[in-house]
């Protein structure tokens, strides 16, 4: 539409020894989307007008070029992928934005349902939603959940002495779950001594944690790895279950 009004403007001066009452149109009608879009407004100087012209051509040649690859860049209208048959416990996390994180990749992975322990932020809290980007949507939330309603077997996620790396470790190809605990506390007992399987994530540095959304993320790429790819003798050797 601007650049519309400033071409027709542009002309209009170039051909107008002083302004005509089409050229005070154009101009009245382009200064009042100014004000809309918090441009400064412009006068009857051709030169300001032709400057004016080609910012607008240069942002309209991004947008062009951004729409071209919105399929790369956005969201897909369709998924990629069949959704995997895992439940995701998240035990007592405090952070909205934790839980909103972790809708998100587990909608983009495509990897299953999300289960709250109870009194957790819901979906639908304003925390959750700005980090989920709309994830929320589209990924099954249930709420006030608790251990005896996840499907087995149950893969903890904690760093412990006897975990198994998630480097030799098989997840299985039916349904199963994995579970996240709080961002300080970890895991409770009761969902340790209840999982068939305790896995952790390799750490190198002088921290001895990650945060519970960066882990999930590492996590659930490589469920989505090994589900996405033949298991191999290595595959068949490393420690599983089912």
């Amino acid at each position: 539409m601007c650049l519309d009004v400033l071409g027709a403007l542009s002309k209009a001066l170039d051909t107008s020894i002083r302004p005509s009452h089409e050229v005070e149109a154009l101009l009245s009608r382009y200064n009042a989307m100014c004000s809309l879009i918090g441009l400064s407004p412009l006068s009857f100087d051709l030169y300001e007008v032709k400057k004016r012209l080609d910012m607008h051509l240069e942002k309209a040649s991004f947008i062009g070029k951004h729409l071209e690859n919105a399929e790369t860049l956005g969201d897909h209208l369709e998924t990629r992928g069949d959704a995997l048959d895992v439940a995701i416990y998240l035990e007592n996390l405090r952070s909205g934005h934790n839980i909103g994180n972790i809708l998100r990749t587990a909608e983009a992975m495509q990897i299953g349902s999300v289960y709250l322990s109870p009194k957790m932020c819901s979906k639908e809290h304003p925390s959750v939603k700005k980090a989920a980007m709309g994830a929320e949507q589209w990924v099954s939330v249930i709420e006030n959940a608790h251990l005896e309603d996840l499907p087995r077997p149950l893969i903890a996620i904690e760093l412990t002495q006897n975990a198994e790396s998630i480097e030799a470790f098989s997840f299985p190809k039916g349904p199963f779950s994995i579970a996240f605990g709080n961002e300080v506390c970890g895991l409770s007992q009761k969902a340790l001594d209840a999982a068939d399987a305790v896995v952790q994530i390799p750490l190198y540095g002088k921290k001895a944690s990650l945060n519970v959304s960066n882990a999930f993320a590492i996590v659930a790429h490589k469920i989505r790895e090994q589900a996405s790819r033949s298991y191999n003798r290595a595959d068949q050797n490393a420690a599983h279950l089912g």
